[in-house]
Formats: structure tokens, sequence, C-alpha cells
């Protein structure tokens, strides 16, 4: 890692420099005013109020509405907003008292966005896309973490829950895929903190708007930081000049969605009396060859896990502002059950501080800080044995989980009647500790000197720090049904240590020359990433009751691994604004890392978006904002740490090599052409379409090697995706008055193709290509939609089958036989004349011309099209709020409902039972089961709607309170409802579903924690 870094002393040089160059302080002007609602005549505290293309000069409205701000003598205007407000600007014109009436604006028309932009713009002089969620459309149901806050208001944007665990945030993935091999996260900022960190830290009661950068024109800004594009989390900053107190608390619970279908039948054979008859321990199967004998008893084991659980949140926050100091300040503590009775909950814990110092005009200092503390339970998800959600679903019903041990100390984990390789989910969930702890620090400083009323510069300095803490523990005497090295004790503990800091210096030029508008920034950026991790083992503890290291015996290791990266970027930007009607945006920016290999240390990313409002120019009935707009940008993906050195094995038996270094290894390239239409119609209507085409070159892959160069395999650039998104997004207010109703629906396609691989194609395993999943199902080759299903293909059409030279049929190893020799049957399956509702049925699979079982394509995870519905009704304090999901298509491979026909668990038994299907037509050896490999038969289609959120909401008139009232700002009690509602032909547990490696592409079902709906109560109060 040769890559030089400024040291501070060059960076303090650098400043100073600016600092010299800077001219002396043109005359100021002190303006005053106040602002209200055009359509009530109130007060408005808490409005912004900055100098045009300056956002570094300004003050907000007290709790009056009034505002004193003094600026330079050659400002020309100020800018007004406020969230639900059209924003609006003031020529000044020698006025030393401007007075200002905001009318509303639901949709958000005019919006300053400070994302993938030098300095803050409004989003109608925009080239590119940059979507904002503002405060009112979070408000009514708060989310549990920012990722979902996202779900049905933001276009191009697909989220996945992969797993209902609590804690556990959502995986987001903005427009198509963007690496083959890697992430597809976008990259986190809050309050301007580059961050490394869970989503799910952050306390959504701090939120006051997220602004997201979907492509790589916009994200180029960012450069290599950047390929998979941007979310920036807003937090609220004191305002008014009086304190103000907020509480929020929510109480409600959650509960299973729905049941996983397993069978209610068997069929072994019973004796008179209705028991199992046996010889040895193993029960007889039934001749009849049928799953149609009832269990001596059943227990419903899914409703013994999973029990309804409690939750709760309560947040307490006070802000305040004036002229030259405001701050905000909360604290929140959640504590959420999830669905599982007998684990720990979920606990989080937020502390927030944010404060701003305004000495002078010229000088502001800013600090933005958090602290984060969260406790909880990794359940086991994938994977067998000790799953707890494999156990429940395989484990047959006659067998009682609440079965005690001899000693009635703890549930059985071998109960009576107990076979195969599951455990009791009740005593595994009673007895093993999967717990975590994460501690998170986040912390952004900056100050800002405005020298002259064109000059302005800035320095920033933030971190993240991360520390978590994973422990797996088995005490000593824990029991597994076959002898294991956990049985006398054992302990794991994964720790790790993770801190991203981040300095920065900019420098700001605005200037007006006539009609020209020209806004100018400089910036350097200097990166540092740190990265420790350790693993502790140890098992065969001496004593009952000890869960320190020491009292590990045996198979006691240590294992550890540390990274640093070193970076730094410069840019440039330059925007040019003439006569408020072309603008025109251009970005340089040069990044170097020390991820990058040794002959390829520094990387070149850059933008040029164009803007034309059409409406500057022409007027058009009915339409107050027409703009078009196109833009070109890059950014760019960083390797990982490892990409460009050799890595070895070492064991006892001596070092061998695995991986040859890389010394020309880049980022990879994600360049994304983009053009849009906008515009605002009927006054309070709004009408976005996108079409982006996007293509990530110079992907990263790991590359088999020839034996001879002594190396397994070498990280190279590799690969090419491409994508396509086409967005629309309508919204508006269709009634106001005492009732008012207001909308969006947004709606989006997209579609993802590995366009070029230069390597040999591969289907993912768990060793060298994740996800870590136990089946191979993903297929990697080029003119493929990345997300492809590759397995066996069940036949469905006779017209398929594959013939010889003689017109015999190659399918299904029978000899001299012809097309004319099969038929369809009831499952829609080409089987033999004759054999149906017989033992000799078996589905006919696809072969090619020799007779051998064909590997071809049997699905394709991405879905024909989203849409998100959010509806918003009022009527004099009353609130209801809606939003809907619809994913049409899209394919899911249900592998758990593969594995319960090897268990003879799933519900299809019964099914095919009652269709007159002998068991060797789906059990674990026949040729649907298909030894465990992919068949299409368990591929199925996650087309879903889900009514995703509900809340009804009452605000009460405070001067219905009395006295009390006049103390009260706000009272407002809501009933809230989360994922109520699914509509899908999906099987399993929900359709939402995917495993933990890249989730937004890979939907495999494999045991994982289901998601949940939840209901609620909330009291929130302002004083």
């Amino acid at each position: 890692m040769n890559l030089k870094i400024l040291s501070m002393k060059k960076l303090t040089i650098f400043l100073a420099f600016l600092l010299f160059v800077a001219f002396q302080a043109a005359a100021q002007v002190q303006i005053s005013g106040t602002v209200t609602g055009a359509e009530d005549g109130l007060s408005i505290p808490g409005v912004s109020v900055v100098v045009k293309d300056n956002a570094t000069i300004g003050t907000t409205t007290d709790i009056d509405g009034k505002y004193a701000i003094t600026i330079p003598s050659s400002a020309e205007a100020l800018v007004f907003s406020f969230v639900g407000m059209a924003t609006q600007e003031i020529v000044i014109n020698g006025q030393t008292v401007i007075d200002v009436s905001l009318v509303t604006d639901i949709m958000g028309l005019d919006e300053v966005v400070i994302t993938g932009v030098a300095i803050g713009t409004s989003t109608k002089k925009l080239g590119f896309t940059v979507s904002k969620v503002r405060e009112d459309q979070l408000k009514e149901v708060p989310a549990m973490d920012a990722a979902n806050a996202l779900r049905g208001k933001v276009t191009g944007v697909r989220i996945t829950q992969a797993s209902g665990n609590p804690g556990t945030s959502a995986e987001i993935r903005l427009r198509g895929s963007t690496s083959i091999d890697g992430s597809q996260s976008p990259l986190i900022i809050v309050d301007g903190i580059i961050t490394d960190g869970e989503l799910s830290d952050i306390n959504m009661e701090d939120v006051k708007s997220i602004e997201v950068v979907k492509g790589a024109a916009a994200a180029s800004l960012y450069g290599s930081l950047a390929g998979n594009g941007v979310i920036h989390i807003i937090t609220n900053r004191g305002v008014g000049q009086d304190l103000k107190v907020t509480y929020r608390g929510e109480y409600g619970y959650s509960t299973l969605t729905k049941k996983y279908p397993t069978s209610e039948k068997h069929s072994y054979l019973l004796d008179e009396n209705g028991d199992f008859v046996t010889v040895g321990s193993a029960r007889l199967q039934d001749p009849d060859n049928k799953f149609d004998n009832d269990y001596p008893v059943y227990y419903d084991h899914q409703d013994e896990l999973f029990e309804p659980q409690s939750y709760f949140t309560n947040s307490v926050s006070l802000s305040q502002g004036s002229k030259t100091f405001n701050f905000y300040t909360s604290f929140q503590n959640t504590t959420q059950g999830g669905v599982i009775e007998g684990l720990p909950d979920y606990n989080r814990n937020n502390v927030r501080f944010n404060a701003d110092v305004l000495p002078n005009d010229k000088f502001k200092f800013s600090m933005s800080s958090s602290y984060n503390r969260a406790t909880g339970y990794n359940a086991l998800e994938q994977g067998q044995f000790d799953n707890l959600f494999y156990s429940v679903l395989v484990a047959d019903p006659h067998i009682d989980l609440y079965e005690l041990n001899e000693d009635g100390s703890s549930y059985s984990a071998a109960p009576e009647g107990y076979e195969g390789n599951w455990e009791n989910p009740l005593y595994v969930a009673s007895n093993q500790k999967r717990e975590y702890q994460r501690d998170r620090i986040l912390a952004g400083f900056d100050v800002t000197y405005k020298a002259t009323d064109w000059f302005t510069i800035k320095g920033a300095y933030s971190m993240d720090k991360n520390f978590y803490e994973y422990t797996n523990f088995f005490p000593k005497g824990y029991a597994t049904p076959t002898p294991s090295t956990v049985n006398n004790g054992a302990k794991q503990v994964d720790a790790s240590d993770r801190s991203t800091q981040i300095m920065s210096a900019t420098a700001i030029f605005t200037k007006t020359f006539g009609d020209f508008n020209v806004n100018g920034v400089l910036k350097y950026q200097s990166e540092n990433y740190y990265f420790n991790w350790t693993r502790m083992y140890a098992d065969n503890f001496a004593a009952e009751g000890v869960e320190d290291f020491i009292g590990g015996q045996d198979n006691r290791f240590l294992d550890s691994y540390i990274s640093e990266e070193q970076a730094e970027d410069y840019f440039v930007n330059v925007k040019v604004d003439y006569a408020d009607k072309y603008i025109f945006d251009g970005l340089v920016r040069r990044d170097g890392s020390s991820l990058f290999g040794e002959n390829e240390r520094w990387q070149t990313y850059y933008r040029a978006s164009l803007a034309y409002r059409i409406t500057q120019d022409f007027e058009i009935p009915y339409v107050q904002e027409m703009k078009v707009r196109a833009s070109y940008g890059v950014s760019g993906q960083r390797p990982d740490f490892t990409g460009q050195y050799e890595t070895f094995s070492v064991d006892n038996t001596g070092i061998s090599p695995v991986t040859l270094g890389n010394k020309d290894l880049k980022p990879s390239e994600i360049g994304e052409l983009e053009v849009g239409l906008d515009v605002n119609f009927f006054t309070s209507y709004t009408f976005v379409a996108n079409y982006s085409y996007t293509v990530a070159k110079d992907q990263f892959l790991r590359v088999p090697l020839a034996g001879y160069m002594g190396y397994t395999s070498q990280f190279q650039n590799a690969g090419e995706v491409t994508a396509t998104a086409l967005e629309f997004s309508i919204g508006g207010t269709p009634v106001t008055g005492d009732f008012t109703w207001n909308f969006n629906v947004g709606w989006d396609k997209i579609t993802q193709e590995i366009s070029a691989l230069d390597m040999p194609p591969f289907t993912r395993d768990h060793v060298n290509y994740p996800p870590y999943a136990a089946i191979n199902l993903f297929r990697v080759e080029e003119g493929l939609p990345y997300g492809t299903m590759y397995g066996n293909l069940v036949l469905e059409s006779v017209d398929d089958l594959t013939v010889d030279e003689n017109n015999y049929v190659l399918n299904g190893g029978y000899t001299e036989v012809t097309v004319a020799d099969f038929t369809t049957n009831s499952d829609g399956y080409v089987i033999l004349k004759g054999t149906e509702n017989t033992i000799d049925e078996k589905p006919i699979l696809l072969t090619d011309d020799k007779g051998e079982v064909k590997v071809t394509k049997i699905g394709d995870t991405n879905p024909d099209f989203n849409l998100g519905l959010v509806n918003t009704f009022n009527y004099k304090g009353i609130t209801l709020y809606t939003l809907i999901e619809w994913s049409q298509g899209g394919d899911i491979y249900n592998y758990t409902k593969q594995l319960l026909y090897f268990n003879d668990r799933h519900l299809d038994a019964d099914e095919y039972t009652e269709l007159g299907k002998k068991k060797t037509y789906f059990d674990g050896s026949s040729v649907l089961y298909n030894k465990s490999s992919p068949i299409s038969h368990f591929v199925e289609d996650g087309t879903y709607v889900k009514v995703r959120e509900i809340s009804l909401s009452y605000d009460f008139d405070t001067q219905m309170l009395g006295k009390v009232g006049e103390y009260v700002d706000n009272l407002k009690l809501s009933l809230i409802g989360r994922n109520l509602f699914t509509f899908t032909q999906y099987t399993g547990f929900d359709p939402e579903v995917a495993i933990s490696d890249n989730p937004t592409n890979f939907k495999l079902d494999e045991y994982s924690y289901p998601n949940y709906r939840t209901y609620a109560v909330t009291l929130q109060v302002s004083f």
C-alpha cells in the first residue's frame, strides 16, 4: 500500500491558502420578516431562509414565524422553504422587511437537495434524478429502519427483508445490479458522514428526510465509493426560539403472517390401536404407498414455536434555535420480541446530539453525533440440525416438543419418537446462546467560513466507529440427538472493530455574470478505513456454569484478520445556470485508493448533465413547470482488500499458494446514461419519468488458473453487467378543503444482464462464488439475466421430448418408446402412458441428444415490474394513511419445500394422495426431489400484493385540553399496522424471502426467520 496520503500539516496549509486568497468581507445588510401560511394565515416556525445560490448563509423562523438574517449587500434574493410548502424565491431589491406567505405543496415540487450535488440545489435545477422522501411522508408510519422507510415512495428501488429476525435491516438495491460477485448495497451517508454500518442502527424519529441517488450520473460525485448509488439520511436540527420537547411512544405486538404448509398425514403402517408398527426403532411403510393415515396424536409445532411477542419504542427529543446557536438532542429505547417464544428480545438504545454555532455572519460550526447500542439474538438461518425453522417444520407432528428431559430441568433434546437430523427447537432456543452486541458512534464536525459574498471555504471531519461481538455458547451438558463436540460445552466469540474516518476541505465559488449564475466547487478528501476481526473458540469445559474461555480444555484456537485502506480524492464541480432555464453541470473527480492494484492506483470519474426548463420559454395550459434533462456519469466500486495480493493456506502440513496477486486490478466502472421528464401540472400534480441505461464493466472476479501457475485462482477484471430501468411516478392532491386526499403512484421496470464474461460460465457454489447456500443454483453466463436459475427441467409438453435417429425417446431411461407413448398427468408433467397414479409414475426431465439429463434455465428472479401506491386521507384532524406494494413476477426457488419432500413433511404429500398418487411420485427417492439438486418443480412465482402500512390517527385540537392545552403544541394518537396482508400464490411463509448474501437478487427460500405483521398504538405529544 504505497499510496501517498496528505498529512494533517499539508491539509492545514491547504486551508490556510484558501483563507489567504479570500477577499475582505463585503458590506452586510439585515433583513427581517414573518412567514405565514397562505391558507390559514398562521405563523410557521422552522422555515428555512437562505441566500439564493448560497445555502451557507441562512436562518430559520422562530416559534412566531419571525426571522432576521444578515446577508451580503450583493445578495439578490432569499429562498424560503418548509416541508409540505412550495419553496418561494423573493428578490430583495433594497427591501429590509420581507413578509412571506407559503402555499401548501404536498408533493414537494421545488425542494432543495444536498446529495449528488456539491452545494444545495433546487430540484427544478437538476439535470439528473435525486429522489427525496420528506418528513411528512415518514411520520405517519415510522419504519423500524431507514431501508423500510423507502418502500413504495421511491421508484427504481428494490428492497428485500430477507430475514424477520428482529434488528435485521432490509437490503437495498438501487436500479439494476452493478456487481456480479459483490455487494449491491448503496453508500450510506448520515448528515454528510460517510458510514460503514447498519441502517437498522438509525433512530427514525430523528430523521427529517432521506435523499436517494439511484444512478451513476448523480453518484459520480462520490467516485469509487458509490457504484451502487447513495442514500443520504438527514436528521433533525434545532428550530424555534422556545424549547420544544416531543415524546412519542409506540406499543404493539408482532405475529406470524401465515403458517408453512406441512403434511397432516403419514404413510406408515398402523396397528389396530392406531400406533406405528415398528421393527426395532424403524417404522414400517404402509404397502398402499399413500399419505392417508392419521397420526396417533397431532401437535402443531408451528403454534408451539411461533407465538405473538410484544414490542415497544419510547422516544424523547428536545430542540431549540436562535440566531447564534441551535441544538437538537434525543433518546430512544426500542425493544422488539419477534415471533419466537424463549429467545432474548432485540434491544436498541439511541442517543443523538446535533448543534450549530453561528458566532457571526462569517463563521458557522456544526456537529452531528449519535451513539447506538444494540443487543439481540442471531438466529441460525439456512442449514439444518439446530436451525429452529428447519426443525419445527421437519419434526413429525406426533412428537411432543414440550417433553421434558429426565430431571425436568429443560425440554428434551430428543423427545420420544425422534428420528432424523433436526433438534428440538424449544430446547435449542432455551439452552443455546447466539447473542450479539453492537456499539456504534457516529460523529461529524465541520466549520464554514464565508470569506466574501462569492467565496466560502469549509473544513470537515467525520468518523463511524463500530464495535461488534457475537457469542455462540453451548453449556456443559448440552444435549444433541447424536454425540457432538459441544456436549461438554463450547464457546465461540467473534469480535470486530471497524472504523471509517474522513477529512475534507472544500472551496465554494458563487458568482453571477448577467444572466449567467455560476457555481464552482473544489474539494479534497482523505479517507481511512480500518477493520480488525478476531475469533476465539474452545470446547470441553471443565465444569458446569463456566462461560469463560479458560474453562475450555480442547480445540482452543484464535483466528484474526486486520485490514486498512487509505484513499484520497479530488474533484471539481461547475454548474452554470443561464436565465434560470438552461442548466449545465460538469464534474471531474480523481480517486486514489490502496485497494486499487499497484499499477492502477488512480482512477478518474466524471459527469455532464443538461436540463432545459421548457415553461420558462413557453406557456403551456395547466402546466406550471416542465423540464427535460439528460446526464451521463461514471462512478465505481472498489475491489476487496485481498484482491491484489498473493494469499496462502497454512496448516500443520505446510503452506500452499491459493490466490495469485494482481497489480493491474482496477475498480469496476459504472457508467450511466439517464434521460428524464419532470412536469408540474394543475398546480398540485407532478409527473416524473426516467429512463436509464447502465454498463458496469471491469467486474473483479475470481478467475480459475491453470495448474502450472502454482495458484488456483486470481482476481481479474473479467466481466460486464448492463441494466435498463424505466420509471414513472405521478402524484397529487385531487381533493382539498376540510377533506383532503393526497396520493402518489410509482411504477418501474428493471432488466439486467451479464453482457460480457471473460472466463468460463459458472454456477455459483458455496465455496468460491457465494451465496452460501446448500444448493448451487444461480448461473453466471454471458447473455443471461443476472439472477438466472439453472437446474433440471421437468417437461410439461411431449413436444419437448428428445428422440434419436429411430424416433425413440431418450428421456427417462426407457427403451424403444416413442413420443406417442407419453402423455401429461394431472400435475401437468409428461409421464409414460399407463403409469399415472401407480408406483411407476414419474415425471420426465429434459435431456440432451445423448439422453443425458440437461442442466438449463429454470427460473429468473427479476420481477416484471414493481408498483407502489401511497394514499393519505385527512378530515378535520383524522388521517388515514395506506401503503400498498405490488411486485409482479420474479421467481423464487423453494428449497425449504424440496427438503420437506425428502422428510415427508410437505402438505403436497397429502394433496397428491387425494389425487391418487403414490408416495414414490414425490418422496425423497422421486424424480421430483431430484436428489436435492435444483429442479424446476420447486421454482415458484414470486408475485405479491402487500398492504404494507396502514395508520389511522387523530390530531387533537389543543383547545380541547383546557389549560393543559396552553402548554401542548401537538397531541396525536394513532393505530398502526405493518405488513398486514399479503396476496400471493407463493406457498412459503412469505414471498419476500432470500438468502442473506445478495438478497435483492438471490431469491432462495432456505429455512429463514419468517417475516411477520405488527399492530401498534402510538401517542405523540409536543410541548
